[in-house]
Protein backbone atom coordinates (compact mmCIF):
# COMPACT_ATOMS: atom_id res chain seq x y z
CA UNK A 1 0.00 0.00 0.00
CA UNK A 2 2.82 2.42 0.91
CA UNK A 3 6.47 2.27 -0.12
CA UNK A 4 9.28 4.48 1.19
CA UNK A 5 12.35 4.20 -1.02
CA UNK A 6 15.45 5.98 0.32
CA UNK A 7 13.34 8.83 1.71
CA UNK A 8 15.06 11.83 3.27
CA UNK A 9 13.38 14.98 4.61
CA UNK A 10 15.21 18.09 5.70
CA UNK A 11 13.93 21.34 7.18
CA UNK A 12 15.56 24.74 7.24
CA UNK A 13 16.85 25.58 10.70
CA UNK A 14 14.99 28.75 11.70
CA UNK A 15 16.68 31.57 13.62
CA UNK A 16 20.04 29.80 13.43
CA UNK A 17 21.76 32.29 11.17
CA UNK A 18 22.95 32.10 7.62
CA UNK A 19 24.89 28.99 6.71
CA UNK A 20 23.33 26.81 9.41
CA UNK A 21 22.87 23.19 8.38
CA UNK A 22 19.29 21.98 7.79
CA UNK A 23 17.56 19.71 10.28
CA UNK A 24 17.28 16.12 9.03
CA UNK A 25 13.93 14.59 10.00
CA UNK A 26 14.25 11.42 7.88
CA UNK A 27 17.57 10.07 6.64
CA UNK A 28 17.49 7.56 3.75
CA UNK A 29 14.52 5.62 5.12
CA UNK A 30 13.07 2.63 3.26
CA UNK A 31 10.16 0.43 4.30
CA UNK A 32 7.02 -1.20 2.90
CA UNK A 33 3.52 -1.22 4.41
CA UNK A 34 1.46 -4.13 3.03
CA UNK A 35 -2.16 -3.60 2.05
CA UNK A 36 -4.56 -4.48 4.86
CA UNK A 37 -1.88 -4.44 7.56
CA UNK A 38 -1.75 -2.56 10.86
CA UNK A 39 1.63 -0.91 11.38
CA UNK A 40 2.64 1.11 14.44
CA UNK A 41 5.30 3.76 13.87
CA UNK A 42 6.92 4.71 17.17
CA UNK A 43 9.78 6.84 18.43
CA UNK A 44 10.49 9.65 20.87
CA UNK A 45 9.83 13.30 19.97
CA UNK A 46 12.01 14.35 17.05
CA UNK A 47 12.47 10.81 15.71
CA UNK A 48 10.79 11.67 12.41
CA UNK A 49 7.59 9.68 12.78
CA UNK A 50 5.18 12.59 12.15
CA UNK A 51 7.21 13.66 9.12
CA UNK A 52 6.88 10.10 7.81
CA UNK A 53 3.12 10.27 8.40
CA UNK A 54 2.78 13.49 6.40
CA UNK A 55 4.80 11.96 3.57
CA UNK A 56 2.26 9.14 3.33
CA UNK A 57 -0.49 11.63 2.56
CA UNK A 58 1.55 13.92 0.24
CA UNK A 59 1.33 16.71 2.82
CA UNK A 60 5.13 16.57 2.94
CA UNK A 61 7.35 15.89 -0.06
CA UNK A 62 10.69 14.20 0.52
CA UNK A 63 13.96 16.01 -0.07
CA UNK A 64 15.27 12.78 -1.55
CA UNK A 65 13.91 9.37 -2.49
CA UNK A 66 10.31 8.50 -3.33
CA UNK A 67 7.08 7.73 -1.50
CA UNK A 68 4.55 5.61 -3.38
CA UNK A 69 0.93 5.24 -2.28
CA UNK A 70 -0.72 2.34 -4.12
CA UNK A 71 1.92 2.84 -6.79
CA UNK A 72 1.37 6.60 -7.17
CA UNK A 73 4.32 8.91 -6.56
CA UNK A 74 3.49 11.63 -4.01
CA UNK A 75 5.68 14.09 -5.93
CA UNK A 76 3.39 13.84 -8.99
CA UNK A 77 1.07 16.87 -8.73
CA UNK A 78 -1.55 15.15 -10.88
CA UNK A 79 -1.79 12.26 -8.40
CA UNK A 80 -2.07 14.23 -5.14
CA UNK A 81 -5.89 14.20 -5.01
CA UNK A 82 -5.98 10.48 -5.77
CA UNK A 83 -3.37 9.81 -3.09
CA UNK A 84 -5.33 11.75 -0.47
CA UNK A 85 -8.47 9.83 -1.37
CA UNK A 86 -6.63 6.57 -0.85
CA UNK A 87 -4.74 7.59 2.31
CA UNK A 88 -6.80 9.53 4.84
CA UNK A 89 -5.21 11.33 7.77
CA UNK A 90 -6.31 11.87 11.37
CA UNK A 91 -4.22 14.38 13.32
CA UNK A 92 -3.40 14.89 16.97
CA UNK A 93 -5.62 17.90 17.69
CA UNK A 94 -9.24 17.39 16.56
CA UNK A 95 -9.94 21.13 16.72
CA UNK A 96 -7.54 21.60 13.80
CA UNK A 97 -9.60 19.25 11.62
CA UNK A 98 -13.13 20.51 12.18
CA UNK A 99 -14.48 22.97 9.62
CA UNK A 100 -18.22 23.25 10.28
CA UNK A 101 -20.56 24.30 13.07
CA UNK A 102 -22.67 21.13 12.73
CA UNK A 103 -21.28 17.62 13.19
CA UNK A 104 -22.89 16.00 10.14
CA UNK A 105 -21.89 18.91 7.92
CA UNK A 106 -18.32 18.48 9.07
CA UNK A 107 -18.37 14.76 8.24
CA UNK A 108 -19.85 15.57 4.83
CA UNK A 109 -17.10 18.05 3.95
CA UNK A 110 -14.74 15.46 2.45
CA UNK A 111 -17.28 13.56 0.34
CA UNK A 112 -18.70 16.85 -0.95
CA UNK A 113 -15.25 17.83 -2.16
CA UNK A 114 -15.02 14.54 -4.01
CA UNK A 115 -18.02 15.66 -6.07
CA UNK A 116 -20.21 12.72 -5.05
CA UNK A 117 -23.97 12.61 -5.62
CA UNK A 118 -25.95 13.98 -2.62
CA UNK A 119 -27.61 10.59 -2.05
CA UNK A 120 -24.21 8.89 -1.88
CA UNK A 121 -22.92 11.59 0.47
CA UNK A 122 -25.90 11.07 2.78
CA UNK A 123 -25.27 7.32 2.91
CA UNK A 124 -21.58 7.73 3.57
CA UNK A 125 -22.04 10.37 6.26
CA UNK A 126 -24.63 8.34 8.16
CA UNK A 127 -22.53 5.18 7.87
CA UNK A 128 -19.38 6.96 9.06
CA UNK A 129 -21.08 8.66 12.02
CA UNK A 130 -22.56 5.37 13.16
CA UNK A 131 -19.19 3.62 12.82
CA UNK A 132 -17.52 6.37 14.85
CA UNK A 133 -20.24 6.33 17.50
CA UNK A 134 -21.32 9.98 17.10
CA UNK A 135 -24.56 9.56 15.11
CA UNK A 136 -26.66 10.70 18.06
CA UNK A 137 -24.71 14.00 18.10
CA UNK A 138 -25.05 14.61 14.35
CA UNK A 139 -26.99 17.87 14.71
CA UNK A 140 -24.88 19.28 17.53
CA UNK A 141 -22.06 21.78 17.26
CA UNK A 142 -18.56 20.31 17.63
CA UNK A 143 -17.97 22.99 20.28
CA UNK A 144 -20.41 21.13 22.54
CA UNK A 145 -18.42 17.90 22.36
CA UNK A 146 -15.62 16.51 24.50
CA UNK A 147 -12.12 16.05 23.09
CA UNK A 148 -12.74 12.36 22.49
CA UNK A 149 -16.05 13.05 20.74
CA UNK A 150 -14.40 15.68 18.54
CA UNK A 151 -11.77 13.15 17.54
CA UNK A 152 -14.57 10.75 16.62
CA UNK A 153 -16.02 13.45 14.35
CA UNK A 154 -12.62 13.89 12.71
CA UNK A 155 -12.32 10.13 12.21
CA UNK A 156 -15.86 9.96 10.81
CA UNK A 157 -14.91 12.66 8.30
CA UNK A 158 -12.07 10.47 7.08
CA UNK A 159 -14.20 7.31 7.10
CA UNK A 160 -16.82 9.04 4.94
CA UNK A 161 -14.23 9.40 2.17
CA UNK A 162 -13.76 5.61 2.29
CA UNK A 163 -9.95 5.56 1.97
CA UNK A 164 -8.04 2.32 1.59
CA UNK A 165 -5.56 3.45 4.24
CA UNK A 166 -5.95 5.63 7.34
CA UNK A 167 -2.97 7.23 9.06
CA UNK A 168 -3.45 8.16 12.72
CA UNK A 169 -0.80 10.74 13.60
CA UNK A 170 -0.74 10.80 17.42
CA UNK A 171 -4.55 10.79 17.22
CA UNK A 172 -4.92 9.63 20.84
CA UNK A 173 -2.25 11.88 22.38
CA UNK A 174 -4.69 14.54 23.64
CA UNK A 175 -7.38 12.11 24.81
CA UNK A 176 -8.15 10.63 28.22
CA UNK A 177 -7.98 6.83 28.67
CA UNK A 178 -11.65 6.40 27.69
CA UNK A 179 -11.11 8.42 24.51
CA UNK A 180 -7.99 6.45 23.61
CA UNK A 181 -9.85 3.20 24.18
CA UNK A 182 -12.66 4.32 21.85
CA UNK A 183 -10.21 5.22 19.08
CA UNK A 184 -8.42 1.89 19.42
CA UNK A 185 -11.75 0.08 19.19
CA UNK A 186 -12.42 1.88 15.89
CA UNK A 187 -8.99 0.84 14.65
CA UNK A 188 -9.82 -2.79 15.46
CA UNK A 189 -13.01 -2.52 13.39
CA UNK A 190 -11.09 -0.95 10.51
CA UNK A 191 -8.70 -3.90 10.55
CA UNK A 192 -11.61 -6.31 10.33
CA UNK A 193 -12.79 -4.43 7.23
CA UNK A 194 -9.38 -4.80 5.60
CA UNK A 195 -8.40 -1.13 5.85
CA UNK A 196 -4.66 -0.47 6.03
CA UNK A 197 -3.91 1.30 9.32
CA UNK A 198 -0.77 3.24 10.21
CA UNK A 199 -0.67 4.34 13.84
CA UNK A 200 1.90 6.92 14.92
CA UNK A 201 1.94 6.78 18.69
CA UNK A 202 4.07 7.02 21.83
CA UNK A 203 1.67 4.76 23.77
CA UNK A 204 3.35 1.37 23.56
CA UNK A 205 0.17 -0.34 24.78
CA UNK A 206 -1.41 0.79 21.50
CA UNK A 207 1.58 -0.32 19.44
CA UNK A 208 1.28 -3.78 21.03
CA UNK A 209 -1.91 -4.38 19.01
CA UNK A 210 -0.24 -3.82 15.64
CA UNK A 211 0.89 -6.52 13.22
CA UNK A 212 4.32 -4.93 13.20
CA UNK A 213 6.12 -2.11 15.00
CA UNK A 214 8.58 0.15 13.22
CA UNK A 215 10.89 2.13 15.53
CA UNK A 216 12.41 5.39 14.35
CA UNK A 217 15.36 7.09 16.04
CA UNK A 218 16.89 10.34 14.81
CA UNK A 219 15.36 9.92 11.37
CA UNK A 220 16.52 6.35 10.82
CA UNK A 221 14.87 2.96 11.26
CA UNK A 222 16.21 1.45 14.47
CA UNK A 223 14.22 -1.78 14.27
CA UNK A 224 11.14 -3.43 12.81
CA UNK A 225 9.33 -6.56 13.92
CA UNK A 226 6.23 -8.02 15.49
CA UNK A 227 5.30 -6.69 18.96
CA UNK A 228 6.53 -9.94 20.50
CA UNK A 229 9.89 -9.59 18.72
CA UNK A 230 10.30 -5.91 19.60
CA UNK A 231 9.32 -6.26 23.26
CA UNK A 232 11.64 -9.24 23.67
CA UNK A 233 14.59 -6.82 23.54
CA UNK A 234 14.08 -4.27 26.36
CA UNK A 235 17.46 -2.64 25.66
CA UNK A 236 16.23 -1.77 22.17
CA UNK A 237 13.18 -0.02 23.62
CA UNK A 238 15.38 1.94 26.02
CA UNK A 239 17.75 2.93 23.20
CA UNK A 240 14.79 4.40 21.33
CA UNK A 241 13.81 6.45 24.39
CA UNK A 242 10.59 4.46 24.82
CA UNK A 243 9.13 2.26 27.53
CA UNK A 244 7.71 -1.23 27.60
CA UNK A 245 3.94 -1.62 28.06
CA UNK A 246 2.94 -2.15 31.68
CA UNK A 247 1.65 -5.67 30.93
CA UNK A 248 5.00 -6.67 29.41
CA UNK A 249 6.86 -5.31 32.45
CA UNK A 250 4.64 -7.37 34.76
CA UNK A 251 5.03 -10.42 32.49
CA UNK A 252 8.82 -10.10 32.65
CA UNK A 253 8.78 -9.77 36.45
CA UNK A 254 6.63 -12.92 36.71
CA UNK A 255 9.05 -14.73 34.39
CA UNK A 256 11.90 -13.82 36.74
CA UNK A 257 9.93 -15.60 39.45
CA UNK A 258 9.58 -18.75 37.38
CA UNK A 259 6.34 -18.20 35.48
CA UNK A 260 6.48 -19.66 31.97
CA UNK A 261 4.46 -16.93 30.25
CA UNK A 262 4.55 -17.00 26.42
CA UNK A 263 5.77 -14.08 24.30
CA UNK A 264 2.27 -13.53 22.88
CA UNK A 265 1.11 -12.15 26.26
CA UNK A 266 1.51 -8.43 25.60
CA UNK A 267 -1.50 -6.70 27.15
CA UNK A 268 -3.37 -6.62 30.43
CA UNK A 269 -6.28 -8.73 29.13
CA UNK A 270 -4.12 -11.58 27.84
CA UNK A 271 -1.96 -11.41 30.98
CA UNK A 272 -5.02 -11.68 33.23
CA UNK A 273 -6.33 -14.59 31.14
CA UNK A 274 -2.98 -16.41 31.41
CA UNK A 275 -2.83 -15.89 35.18
CA UNK A 276 -6.42 -17.07 35.61
CA UNK A 277 -5.79 -20.13 33.44
CA UNK A 278 -2.53 -21.11 35.09
CA UNK A 279 -3.21 -20.27 38.74
CA UNK A 280 -6.61 -21.93 39.31
CA UNK A 281 -5.99 -22.36 43.02
CA UNK A 282 -5.98 -18.55 43.39
CA UNK A 283 -9.21 -17.97 41.48
CA UNK A 284 -12.44 -18.09 43.55
CA UNK A 285 -14.97 -20.67 42.44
Amino acid sequence: MIDFNGVSCRYKREYAGEGALPVTALDDVSFHIPRGSFIALVGRNGSGKSTAARCMNALQLPSGGTVLVDGADTSDDEMVLTIRQKAGMVFQNPDNQLVSSVVEDDVAFGPENLGLHPDEIRKRVDRAMKAAGIYDRRLDSPDELSGGQKQRVAIAGVLAMEPECIIFDEATAMLDPAGRSAVMEMIRRLRERGTTVVLITHFMEEAAEADEILILKEGKILSRGTPAEIFAVPDLISEAGLDLPAAVKIRNLLRQRGADIPDRVLDIKSLAEWIAGNCPENVPG
